[in-house]
């Protein structure tokens, strides 16, 4: 609206230019004796100032046209322009910054799906090998229990099986995962909230993660200033969410490391998830969420798949809550979770 306002006021400014110029000419020819119609003056001398003056405004119409073909070719850049043009173009300059905003937006947005492009082949291929080495284990233990060349004890036996078990589970998690993530971009999840005490579920969410076999020699802790807390919630999707948490931490840190699992309730309810292991960069703490990436090469024993942490966020803002982290290298990472009360 700036934009047409100056127009109308410019294009008006002319007219009345135009008048002015052929008034002025019309009363000097009466003073010099020749006879000169007005009408014919006027549209005459307005005809030459719009010639010279759309030779002028072509000027900056030709140089948004290159700038949108550019944007159009993925060159995301504002062409050069002389300090000298750049004055004759005032009259424009909201236009400009609206350009130059859409010209920045568009580079980011590049960048951004780029840099998705990158992890997104990174973590197929994480994955492809994520597939086949368990595969691997499942068909060499296989072939080896069904050889009749050879006879196996009872415990080797169930150590074959208990290793292809581990590697089928690795497979199940993978597949639930990426199951789970396209639930979620296509809103088929829905959450079956129930009003209960929340206390005796997150103790038991640690008791039974401090259990698994990948946990190690990790010490998982229950913290609460509170012996009750009813919240309304869904078991399933928090125990979920929380469970990837706690699993991240024990990943991605040394064996020893102590994990603490606290909760509190003032406004609202706060879960916080506290190590003291080897921390996070910046870098590290920008990509936690994003989906396919991974905090661990493909070749570590007890990998995650890339979509766990993502979709541990995912499943806290469909209980509308949010998440912050807080870490650096050596020494360790809080990651407080917020959950509003209904």
């Amino acid at each position: 609206m700036k934009l047409l306002r100056k127009l109308v006021l410019h294009y008006l400014l002319i007219f009345f230019m135009v008048f002015l110029v052929s008034q002025a000419v019309y009363i000097s020819s009466y003073y010099l004796h020749v006879y000169i119609d007005f009408w014919v003056l006027f549209f005459g001398t307005f005809l030459l100032i719009a010639l010279l003056y759309s030779i002028k405004m072509s000027a900056p119409i030709f140089y948004f046209l290159k700038w949108l073909d550019l944007l159009s070719q993925g060159i995301y850049e504002e062409p050069k322009l002389s300090p000298r043009k750049k004055r004759s173009f005032r009259l424009y300059k909201d236009l400009i910054v609206k350009m130059q905003q859409l010209t920045s937006r568009l580079r980011q947005n590049e960048m951004e799906r780029k840099e998705l492009e990158a992890m997104r082949r990174e973590w197929t291929s994480g994955v492809t090998h994520d597939l086949k080495t368990p595969l691997s284990y499942i068909q060499g233990y296989s072939t080896m229990l069904l050889s009749e060349d050879h006879h196996w004890t009872e415990e080797e036996s169930k150590t074959f099986l208990t290793i292809m078990q581990e590697k089928a589970l690795h497979m199940q998690q993978l597949i639930n995962d990426l199951n789970e993530s396209f639930q979620f971009e296509n809103g088929a999840v829905q959450l079956d909230k129930k009003q209960t005490d929340i206390i005796p579920f997150l103790r038991e969410l640690v008791d039974d993660a401090q259990y698994q076999p990948s946990v190690g020699k990790s010490l998982l802790h229950f913290q609460s200033d509170k012996e009750t807390l009813v919240y309304r919630y869904d078991e399933h999707v928090l125990r979920r969410a929380l469970t990837n948490f706690l699993m991240n931490a024990v990943i991605h840190n040394p064996a020893g490391t102590e994990i603490t699992l606290s909760v509190q309730c003032d406004t609202e309810l706060t879960i916080t998830i506290t190590d003291n292991g080897i921390g996070m960069t910046a870098e590290e703490q920008k990509k936690l969420f994003e989906r396919y990436y991974r905090g661990t090469s493909t070749d570590t024993p007890i990998g995650g798949t890339g979509l766990g942490m993502a979709i541990a966020k995912q499943l806290i803002v469909a209980h509308r809550g949010t998440i912050q982290v807080q870490s650096s290298p050596g020494k360790g990472t809080t990651i407080n979770i917020s959950l509003p009360l209904e």
